[in-house]
């Protein structure tokens, strides 16, 4: 089995619901009703805002497993990709306000659906907060 990002087929996603569903694979009622469960809201609410919490509960929910790094320095985003991210392991990282996906220096969101390099992605600069590296 290779090991790969998802594209975000669905339109008007926000960030955590995209991220999930780029590790996942899952179609996003699926994504909504696990991250309002973590929330503790109706499944059919939609998904603007999230907190990491509720995205690291939401994984759990997917049967996903993750381990979680915080990062207490300041790393961009496109530092990070390069310099302590292995080879063939997928990545959530949480930046200023925003979740993406890192597969291999290639990165998915609900802005590059399809994805694009890290270095030419406009959050390159952006400072990481922490990063959850998914388990197989």
């Amino acid at each position: 089995m290779s090991i790969t990002l998802h594209r975000v087929e669905e339109l008007r996603v926000y960030c955590g619901p995209g991220a999930l569903i780029a590790i996942t694979g899952k179609r996003l009622p699926e994504v909504r009703s696990a991250i309002n469960s973590a929330r503790g809201m109706r499944d059919n609410q939609g998904v603007t805002r999230m907190k990491l919490i509720h995205l690291e509960d939401s994984l759990t929910k997917l049967n996903t497993r993750f381990e979680k790094t915080v990062c207490t320095e300041r790393t961009t985003l496109s530092s990070l990709a390069a310099t302590r991210l292995k080879k063939d392991v997928r990545y959530i990282v949480y930046i200023t306000g925003h979740y993406v996906t890192i597969l291999n220096g290639f990165l998915i969101d609900n802005h590059y659906r399809f994805g694009t390099d890290v270095d030419d992605c406009r959050w390159s600069r952006k400072i990481v907060k922490a990063y959850l590296e998914i388990k197989e």
